[in-house]
């Protein structure tokens, strides 16, 4: 499952709904540079740190977390993404009340899908 998560070129785009396309700049350092494109084509230049079972990614605007572990048979996923201004927490507060369990829902799903075709 982490192999899904952690390939950020090739599942980002399908594992999270308004993202079209993710590239990062290819090298061997821990910290990478990035950048996002959405559905509208509008883009965002992202620094991600990627571990063993972990990732960071933040832009000006959006920070969002990934960490995965071995649990008996599966994996335990966890995932967090928010908005950096703290001008945007209205927004915020209200798309996770309206799709956000279900967005989350769509994501795991998505995750396991991915991971069932590896």
């Amino acid at each position: 499952m982490w192999a899904v998560v952690a390939d950020l070129e090739g599942e980002l785009p399908r594992l999270i709904s308004f993202v079209r396309e993710f590239r990062v700049v290819p090298g061997d350092s821990e910290r990478k540079a990035a950048r996002a494109v959405n559905v509208l084509g509008l883009s965002g230049d992202f620094e991600v740190r990627l571990g063993p079972g972990w990732c960071l990614m933040q832009s000006r605007l959006v920070t969002m977390g990934m960490a995965a572990e071995p649990d008996g048979d599966g994996t335990r996923l966890a995932v967090c993404g928010a908005l950096r201004p703290a001008a945007l927490g209205p927004v915020q507060r209200v798309y996770r009340r309206l799709l956000g369990e279900r967005r989350a829902r769509a994501f795991f799903r998505e995750v396991e899908r991915r991971a069932a075709l590896r």
